[in-house]
């Protein structure tokens, strides 16, 4: 009868850690993940999940792309043959967000593919995590010239301290986990670019627009 207590009370105990945050709201997970992030990523290796991570994720981007379009609606100068401000800030909110998501994905199966092969031990919901929450200071502040770069490169560090903690890794390892992503969507990116200035129907595309 006792240990059958006992066990119930483990139960209840268990339940309530899981459960409980000392970051339950959005603002407080912002401020955790962008001035607490050791503890926070602590505390999240508990209680990773990919649905939690990608609304959390949704929400900045969309944050960002809102204030992004104002910026742009602000400073918009019609041109010839451009398109209404109305129809370019929702093509290009559309796209952002698309390619957000994707790079999220992309990006957190690379990153855990090779945590995983340097003996990392965590999993692809705290991987996704930690990409996701690192994600936070290039959101909030990418869209200033010059805080862009900076609040990129803090990210990068967050994610490689969170990448350490949920795939007890060391920093350096932590570090090639992210940064070797990164540097081959890079590389695509710029193989894809090569090609298509290469490419003869880009060029030939490129010239009857011009001609236009």
């Amino acid at each position: 009868m006792a240990s059958h207590k006992n066990k119930d009370a483990a139960e209840v105990k268990k339940q309530f850690t899981k459960e409980h945050t000392n970051y339950p709201t959005l603002v407080g997970k912002v401020r955790g993940v962008l001035f607490e992030c050791s503890s926070f990523f602590e505390e999240m290796k508990a209680r990773a999940s990919v649905s939690r991570s990608f609304v959390y994720f949704a929400i900045i981007v969309l944050v960002y792309l809102a204030v992004v379009s104002v910026v742009y609606a602000v400073t918009y100068k019609p041109e010839a043959r451009a398109l209404p401000p109305s129809q370019a800030i929702a093509i290009a909110a559309i796209l952002g967000f698309a390619v957000s998501v994707i790079f999220l994905f992309v990006s957190s199966v690379l990153a855990h593919t090779t945590a995983r092969f340097l003996k990392g031990t965590g999993t692809y919901a705290q991987t996704l995590t930690v990409v996701s929450f690192g994600s936070t200071p290039a959101y909030l502040l990418g869209w200033v010239p010059f805080f862009g770069l900076l609040a990129i490169a803090y990210g990068a560090i967050i994610q490689i301290k969170g990448i350490a903690i949920m795939h007890d890794l060391s920093q350096g390892k932590a570090a090639t986990s992210i940064l070797f992503p990164l540097a081959l969507i890079l590389a695509i990116g710029v193989l894809l670019l090569v090609w298509s200035e290469a490419n003869p129907f880009t060029a030939v595309a490129n010239s009857t627009a011009t001609t236009a």
